[in-house]
């Protein structure tokens, strides 16, 4: 399936049609009609129901600002703070599961690629939308998500997403951002730009591509981060 690239921000433009490079754009005509037809009052979140995906184009934060990574030898753990939300991920080798009914958040595996951890999330139900505040945005119980979680710098994490929804959109859509793993403070980073309240807590109980434990900060924009150096993982 084509791959398009994902904007980030509100999906609804002029005459109420699909901004251009958002995931509503490649609904099917179908799907686009029910699009239309709905609003800020239908978002499931505000009946405390948890997005598929993330407001913020990242699944850690869910509907907020904070979330925690926990590395096991056998599985990665990611915590919510919306919800008291979480995701387990086996990185042992095991298949998705056959027993399990479609939930919100989806059934997650995970595995190493070198020195990034694939996280590849099927079985949702179609109850939720991907994202909240207002952004209609739902999806079908076909939706599949891979995720891709690389450090690439000593206080820098990438996380770059690829979705696809074979019965609501037409094609495939991808967005990819970059999280600065440096200490989260309130206010503003280094004197440079403003602090968006984006966190995120990374624990390992071993040696891995994450490191000992620390916290990021993701930013809207990576040009209020100076950029720190570069190093293998």
């Amino acid at each position: 399936m084509p791959v398009k690239e994902l904007r980030v921000g509100s999906s609804r433009g002029p005459g109420n049609t699909p901004r251009p490079g958002s995931l509503q754009a490649l609904y099917k005509p179908d799907a686009l009609a029910k699009w239309r037809a709905l609003s800020d009052k239908d978002d499931p979140a505000l009946r405390c129901i948890p997005v598929a995906f993330g407001t913020l184009n990242v699944s850690l934060f869910g509907l907020g600002f904070v979330g925690q990574i926990v590395q096991t030898p056998k599985f990665v753990v990611m915590l919510t703070e919306t919800y008291h939300g979480f995701k387990l991920i086996p990185t042992d080798g095991r298949a998705h599961r056959d027993d399990a009914a479609p939930s919100y958040r989806g059934d997650s595996v995970g595995r190493w690629d070198g020195d990034t951890l694939v996280v590849d999330t099927t079985n949702f139900t179609d109850e939720n939308w991907m994202y909240a505040e207002g952004n209609t945005s739902f999806h079908s119980d076909a939706l599949r998500v891979v995720e891709r979680y690389r450090r690439t710098a000593a206080n820098l994490l990438e996380v770059d997403v690829q979705g696809a929804d074979a019965d609501a959109a037409a094609r495939a859509v991808r967005s990819d951002h970059g999280a600065d793993l440096r200490e989260h403070r309130h206010g503003r980073v280094d004197g440079r730009g403003s602090e968006t309240g984006l966190r995120a807590q990374i624990d390992s109980d071993e040696a891995g591509p994450f490191g000992p434990a620390r916290s990021f900060r993701s930013s809207a924009s990576r040009t209020t981060v100076p950029a720190a150096p570069r190093r293998r993982l």
